[in-house]
């Protein structure tokens, strides 16, 4: 195998390995990665898998061959994370795609999880899909609730951000951080598991969503995100998802260092759409486990994880283990923020 350097996040080691000019495309996948996987120094053996890239065009003629199936990797809402290719299989437990209209192949082994990518300057998405979707069916197979959420951080510990689409998850987590009290831990996911009869908070890795009402309700923020509203006929709706730059949006947006907090402070469950602005107590009636199972995500219902075959049978996590995980919340304060109302948690601790 090519000489690897490998990057964890405490529960998941991946080996990544590029040269010439496809260095660069593995360097932006690891600076997307950070600060949630970083560089350890682990023999080969120990990583989950690997990802072996090199140019696209010195993809072997026998797996262009080989690819003749059309398969469907991902859908999204955003056409840049629309992912299809050509699928096919070979002796050896192989599988592969191929992707030519982003220049992009992957060859995977699925005894040694090595995973030769074959790759340009577009392969960027399909990088990043592999390795987040792969890193997820082994977070829940070793135990890890993955929590549909947003999360901001201080010193005293995090705030999670609940909500059904649309109801203000982002920009609650944003107004948070430019108050200066919080920094960004993570803008989509959060990963939850039990450690030392406590409760181990971890963020995620995404490419960040940022609705145009957001971006003009934090004075400069569009500027800095290189994202242009100019007010012009062409001026996008508040409702419109920007895609942003993950450097960019980790240069302009204060992160909170590698991804990982001790205490969750309380739940937060924002409706910015609703016509009165105050800040309210979820009533105990309505405080349980099973609402927030309703935010439960599963890995192995994600398409981007499941094509390549790899960690079959795909490890569920039990009811149960859910219900263990997520007990831990059900003592923190629980309040809705109405109307983008924003919240004094020194008050709410006091």
């Amino acid at each position: 195998m090519a000489d690897l350097n490998f990057v964890s996040n405490g529960v998941v080691t991946i080996g990544l390995s590029s040269s010439g000019e496809v260095r660069q495309v593995i360097e932006k996948v690891a600076a997307f990665l950070s600060p949630y996987f970083t560089p350890v120094d682990c023999d080969p053996t120990v990583a989950d898998f690997s990802i072996v890239a090199a140019e696209f065009g010195d993809l072997p003629a026998v797996w262009r061959e080989c690819c003749r199936q059309p398969i469907t990797i991902r859908t999204s809402g955003k056409s840049s994370f629309d992912l299809a290719a050509l699928y096919g299989e070979a002796p050896g437990d192989v599988v592969a795609i191929l992707d030519d209209s982003t220049r992009t192949a992957f060859v995977v082994n699925r005894v040694t999880r090595r995973i030769d990518a074959y790759v340009g300057e577009m392969s960027f998405v399909h990088l990043i899909e592999i390795i987040r979707y792969t890193a997820l069916l082994i977070e829940e197979a070793a135990g890890t609730v993955l929590l549909h959420a947003s999360a901001v951080n201080s010193q005293s510990g995090t705030l999670l951000i609940l909500g059904e689409k649309h109801a203000g998850k982002t920009t609650t987590l944003l107004h948070l951080v430019f108050q200066g009290r919080f920094e960004l831990l993570s803008g989509d996911k959060v990963l939850l598991r039990e450690r030392d009869g406590g409760l181990w908070v971890r963020g995620w890795p995404d490419y960040p969503h940022v609705g145009m009402g957001t971006l003009r309700s934090i004075p400069g923020l569009s500027d800095r995100l290189g994202v242009r509203d100019d007010g012009g006929a062409e001026r996008k709706a508040d409702s419109y998802k920007e895609l942003i730059d993950p450097v960019r949006y980790r240069e302009a947006v204060p992160h909170a260092g590698d991804g990982r907090v001790r205490d969750v402070l309380g739940i937060i469950f924002p409706n910015v759409s609703a016509k009165e602005r105050k800040v309210e107590a979820v009533p105990a009636s309505t405080v349980s486990v099973e609402l927030l199972r309703e935010f439960v995500e599963h890995p192995r219902d994600f398409t981007p994880g499941r094509w390549h075959g790899m960690y079959q049978p795909i490890t569920r996590t039990e009811p149960e283990h859910e219900i263990a995980v997520l007990r831990h919340l059900v003592s923190v304060p629980w309040l809705r923020c109405n109307g983008g109302a924003s919240v004094d948690w020194n008050e709410v601790l006091a």
